[in-house]
């Protein structure tokens, strides 16, 4: 498969160089700041229903298109919108359908037999 000049194949084929000793530091709080994200949400869905924590990890999808749009100048086609809707769907029917059945269980158990 025939590749123009400055395509995708010399980007990813090209030779690698150490980082300018300037930005370890980047590297560093971004390593420092993911293993921090990680830990919190494991801690959450260790210590909650994950029905519940879930909705929570969507952030990433606003987060993704709003740095497509910033950085690269993209806006997601349209079936990246119909996936977007239904992954975002998904996560909210869960929450609400988890909602509506602990109601359901905290009515039909009466007080005191727990």
């Amino acid at each position: 498969m025939a590749q123009a000049p400055g395509t995708t194949w010399e980007f990813l084929f090209r030779p690698w160089h150490v980082p300018p000793l300037g930005d370890w530091w980047a590297f560093a709080a971004t390593g420092i700041a993911v293993g921090i994200g990680g830990l919190m949400m494991s801690q959450a869905y260790r210590t909650t229903e994950a029905a519940l924590v879930a909705p929570f990890e969507y952030i990433g999808m606003p987060m993704a298109i709003f740095w497509g749009v910033v950085v690269f100048g993209t806006w997601p086609d349209h079936h990246a919108w119909v996936g977007i809707a239904l992954i975002c769907g998904a996560g909210l029917y869960t929450l609400w359908r988890e909602t509506v059945h602990k109601k359901q269980v905290d009515v039909a158990a009466p007080s005191g037999d727990i």
